[in-house]
């Protein structure tokens, strides 16, 4: 079946099943089922803006959406294709070309703009929460993805490759085997949303 489109972007679901589509020229965000040799188009709405499909969640509940014009990104809960729903936004740099990948799971989302990289918590509906800040890189963030842990995340600079570690407990832990403490100026720039607890 030959359905003609002019898109701007577009992302499909890990299963094949569910295609998000945006326009040209700020037409509107369509998403499509796609069922053997049949494509409908199930929802289709004109944005404001320039909305552009980023990334669907490996269970296929979430899209990422991004608009780089504005700075803004979005997460549509499209578990209902015929009836997404915005469940999270998050605000990041103007005209900026953010770096966004789901975390294994999709309920965390990587954020990179710029010399920074941000992992934002989905667990509620329209309440993000930033759980990690890496900030001050020395070159702009060039790609960001997940990685297996110990360490979370990566990201890429120029000539660099970044483990980004998110999980608190097991940094102390790896910290206090080597008899090192965090100061309080690494504390303040590596946990920046964590209370500040003893070391060691």
């Amino acid at each position: 079946m030959n359905n003609t489109v002019w898109t701007i972007g577009h992302r499909m679901s890990p299963d094949g099943r569910i295609l998000a589509v945006s326009r040209l020229n700020a037409g509107p965000v369509e998403i499509w089922r796609l069922d053997g040799d049949t494509v409908n188009r199930v929802y289709a709405n004109v944005t404001q803006g320039s909305w552009e499909p980023f990334q669907v969640s490996a269970d296929g509940r979430f899209l990422l959406m991004v608009n780089s014009v504005e700075g803004k990104v979005q997460v549509w809960d499209v578990a209902d294709p015929a009836n997404p729903v915005v469940w999270a936004d998050i605000a990041t740099l103007p005209r900026a070309e953010p770096m966004v990948e789901f975390a294994p799971g999709g309920r965390r989302v990587l954020l990179g703009t710029e010399r920074a990289v941000h992992v934002w918590d989905l667990a509620q509906r329209g309440k993000p929460v930033r759980v990690a800040a890496f900030e001050n890189f020395p070159d702009n963030v060039t790609a960001v993805d997940h990685w297996s842990p110990p360490y979370g995340f990566i990201a890429l600079t120029k000539g660099y490759i970044w483990l980004l570690r998110t999980d608190v407990d097991q940094v102390i832990e790896d910290l206090c085997l080597g008899g090192a403490a965090l100061s309080d100026q690494e504390w303040a720039r590596y946990l920046p949303d964590v209370e500040r607890v003893p070391v060691c």
